[in-house]
């Protein structure tokens, strides 16, 4: 949560990922993008992922593919966290996950 743009940078670039789900232990805070990262630097800016953090959808595992779909619309997400029935964060899904699997279970 307090890491710094250096360190979002270093993390996405380390995993080859462009989206980092920023947390305080278990709660999940929200997501950051990469390009956030870099804008915020080129312009001088000190922030941490907490500033940059914007909030994500949850799932279930129950969502359907095109529930989930919806809810990633209507909240100009591209990523979403997955619950259990208890409330475990269990997973995340990204918009191109469901898209491929939409379009997957269409052509079958």
């Amino acid at each position: 949560m307090e890491a710094d743009l250096d360190a979002i940078l270093a993390t996405a670039a380390e995993h080859g990922r462009n989206r980092l789900l920023v947390r305080d232990g278990d709660r999940v805070i929200g997501s950051v993008h990469a390009r956030d990262a870099l804008i915020a630097r080129s312009r001088g800016r000190t922030a941490s992922a907490h500033d940059l953090a914007r909030p994500v959808p949850e799932l279930t595992g129950q969502d359907t593919i095109s529930h989930a779909i919806e809810q990633l619309r209507q909240r100009r997400a591209s990523l979403a966290v997955v619950r259990d029935e208890a409330g475990r964060l269990t997973g995340m899904v990204t918009l191109d996950d469901l898209l491929a699997r939409l379009l997957h279970s269409q052509a079958a």
